[in-house]
């Protein structure tokens, strides 16, 4: 599988990684088996998305993508916590989807998009502390 999934500070945040390419399939798949159940019925307050620097490519159409968006604002509008999230893309590609994605669910997730992992780290690791109080562990 070219996308990898650890959980983050107590299990109040994760860090996802792509290797290769990602498909439609995986990133459906790790909404279905690892965002609902693990986080079903408790908070999770951030996501680091990470594009590595190999990935070039995503095989995920703006419709497919557009339809996986739907099913997390749908679930998520209930929630009361407003997680925060970061993607770290800097090929144009993985990039642009990435924007795509944080304009879809941009209403339920406050979403920021990166070329530079540093900064993308920084503005994670500050939102969260500010939103939230605690420390990003990365």
């Amino acid at each position: 599988m070219a996308l990898s999934y650890r959980f983050l500070s107590q299990r109040r945040g994760i860090a996802f990684t792509v290797s290769d390419r990602l498909t439609r399939t995986e990133f459906n798949s790790v909404y279905t088996s690892v965002i609902t159940p693990t986080f079903g019925n408790e908070p999770f307050f951030y996501i680091f998305f990470e594009f590595g620097d190999d990935v070039s490519h995503v095989d995920i159409t703006t419709d497919e993508l557009r339809a996986v968006a739907a099913r997390v604002v749908e679930t998520a509008q209930n929630k009361s916590v407003r997680r925060v999230s970061v993607i770290y893309a800097k090929n144009d590609q993985p990039f642009a989807r990435s924007i795509e994605w944080r304009d879809f669910i941009g209403v339920v997730a406050e979403v920021d998009v990166f070329r530079e992992r540093s900064e993308a780290l920084k503005w994670l690791q500050k939102r969260v502390a500010e939103k939230f109080g605690i420390h990003v562990e990365l």
